[in-house]
């Protein structure tokens, strides 16, 4: 489709091109000092919204200045360029750009109406500039028609067309200051009828395109090329010039006499695409309720007043032509807006939604010993996790579950930050489920984002480095508890308290005996509850472990940087 519409294009404006130059010299006429064709030069000030678009400091076509921010212009002129390749003057009747009043500007981006095609249907393009235009005498907005079937495009109507295209037709000769007739529109029937008779074969006109008759005593009045993109407007005494069309295309080198008449695109029929794309409520989408939140339109136009309106739920605090402050007061089922409804026509509303939040799935966990990890290290300092959250997160809370659901860890629901650290408890190896949830800066509470986390003994782990040593249940071989009355592996062992063996002695083995650092010992119950604690300096120590009831425990021995965990029966 995107190829099949440029070569329609490039067709059709190769032959109307065709032969021009090699024709110049028999067909000049005397009535060349007749301008576009058929007009005569007309001051900036006359037409303050008439701009020049250049590509490389030559012209390229015309555009109108809708807001401080944006033009106007027809898809086709600038269909092949991107924004670097533009440039945009404004304050001048110069073809050249120059002048004293000038504004250039970089561009910052071309919208094309996504439906444009080779036949100059939907032909409308947007130009973002990279400042904002300066508005005085030089350089103004013009006011876009207000809706289809509107007076200002009534066929009849003298209209105004203006441009620094053709002066003659088939003479290859743009005017090098701004040109500007007045014609009237024609139906598009009579628009075609004529077209049939010279130029057979012409693109279909489509009720996105309007005509003006070519004809006027034996001179033909209307654009040619170089003129594209530039503006048809209707005017009115005392009213605000209206902008009606946008010039398009014409016959094959202008020529046809009587039956050649001038297209642009009806700016009525994208008015709205116009407005959606140019104009825009700025400000917070997800306000809090209560609290004061300012709006601003992303443009600014003189002389425009702005009438503002809101939805019930929201209460207007202050506001000025640029810009409203409300306040919403509670969130309906129904839809929550702030609008304005300016002079020239143009309504903009911002819908406000009611504010969500959510934490991501995706959690960066760092374990104790390794750093960044998929999997945590039981009963170890500096397990860490860090989240991210579709807003500013105000509290956070996390809470563990094993397989069974059953929750053996709650945090503190006023945790900061996006990120935290586990308590130092013990938990079996396997999976685990990790719940976490938050609030954002309005309380809005999320809720649980679940994700699962393995927990590992770390058995040899460092505080910083080293590789995975045995896995829990084997051989540990940096302490070793005895008595050990089962033959275990040495880490599984017995208390009887009925036999009143209720001792347990902890001895460092290999070089940690003659490492001058504090053993750390510490008994968790399966609910990863502290039980017990103590510490020492030297090679061993004997624990009373009398006050510990039936059941199973888990010890947690670090010297160092070495951990080790010990499973201890109580019977």
């Amino acid at each position: 489709m995107y190829h099949k519409t440029m070569k329609q294009l490039l067709t059709f404006m190769c032959c109307m091109l065709a032969f021009s130059l090699s024709s110049q010299a028999q067909k000049k006429k005397k009535n060349d000092d007749l301008h576009i064709t058929g007009g005569l030069q007309v001051a900036i000030t006359e037409v303050p919204y008439h701009v020049n678009i250049q590509s490389n400091g030559n012209h390229r076509s015309g555009g109108v200045i809708i807001n401080d921010r944006f033009v106007l212009t027809s898809a086709h002129s600038v269909w092949w360029d991107s924004a670097n390749d533009l440039t945009v003057v404004a304050g001048t009747n110069l073809r050249n750009g120059q002048g004293a009043n000038r504004q250039q500007f970089n561009v910052v981006r071309i919208i094309r109406h996504p439906s444009r095609d080779g036949n100059f249907d939907y032909d409308y393009a947007l130009i973002e500039i990279s400042g904002r235009f300066t508005f005085n005498n030089f350089v103004q907005p013009i006011e876009l028609i207000r809706a289809a079937g509107n007076s200002a495009e009534a066929i009849g109507n003298t209209v105004k067309v203006s441009g620094w295209g053709w002066t003659v037709p088939d003479i290859a000769a743009g005017s090098n200051t701004l040109q500007a007739v007045n014609v009237s529109i024609i139906s598009n029937t009579t628009a075609d009828t004529q077209l049939n008779t010279s130029f057979p074969g012409h693109p279909p006109i489509t009720s996105r395109m309007i005509a003006t008759d070519g004809a006027s005593n034996t001179n033909r009045l209307g654009v040619c090329h170089g003129d594209e993109g530039g503006p048809l407007v209707y005017k009115q005494p005392g009213q605000p010039d209206v902008l009606v069309g946008i010039t398009s295309w014409h016959t094959i080198r202008c020529l046809g006499g009587a039956n050649s008449p001038s297209f642009y695109s009806r700016v009525s029929s994208v008015r709205d695409w116009i407005i959606a794309n140019t104009w825009s409520l700025q400000g917070n989408t997800s306000p809090c309720v209560n609290t004061n939140t300012t709006y601003t339109l992303n443009t600014t136009n003189p002389g425009i007043t702005t009438t503002w309106q809101r939805s019930s739920n929201v209460q207007i605090i202050s506001s000025n032509n640029q810009s409203v402050t409300v306040r919403v007061n509670f969130y309906s089922l129904g839809s929550t807006w702030v609008r304005a409804v300016m002079s020239n026509g143009v309504t903009v509303q911002k819908t406000i939604v009611p504010p969500t939040f959510s934490i991501s799935p995706f959690i960066q966990w760092e374990n104790g010993a390794t750093g960044v990890s998929s999997f945590l290290c039981s009963a170890r300092t500096g397990n860490k996790y860090t989240f991210t959250a579709s807003g500013t997160v105000q509290h956070h809370q996390y809470r563990i579950k094993n397989s069974s659901g059953q929750i053996l860890y709650t945090s503190s629901a006023f945790l900061t930050g996006n990120s935290g650290y586990l308590p130092d408890l013990f938990f079996p190896e396997g999976i685990y489920r990790f719940e976490i949830r938050g609030t954002n800066t309005c309380g809005t509470l999320s809720s649980w984002t679940v994700v699962y986390v393995e927990f590992k003994s770390c058995f040899g782990l460092g505080g910083g480095g080293g590789g995975i040593g045995p896995a829990f249940g084997e051989v540990a071989p940096d302490f070793t508890i005895f008595p050990n009355p089962v033959n275990m592996g040495n880490s599984v062992n017995f208390l009887d308290k009925q036999a009143q063996q209720t001792e347990l002695t902890v001895k460092a083995n290999g070089q940690l005996r003659n490492v001058n650092e504090t053993t750390n010992i510490t008994v968790y119950n399966m609910q990863q509850q502290k039980v017990f604690s103590t510490t020492f300096r030297g090679e061993e120590r004997k624990l009373d472990l009398s006050r510990l009831k039936t059941g199973v425990y888990h010890m947690r021995i670090q010297k160092g940087d070495k951990v080790e965990i010990k499973k201890i029966l109580v019977r």
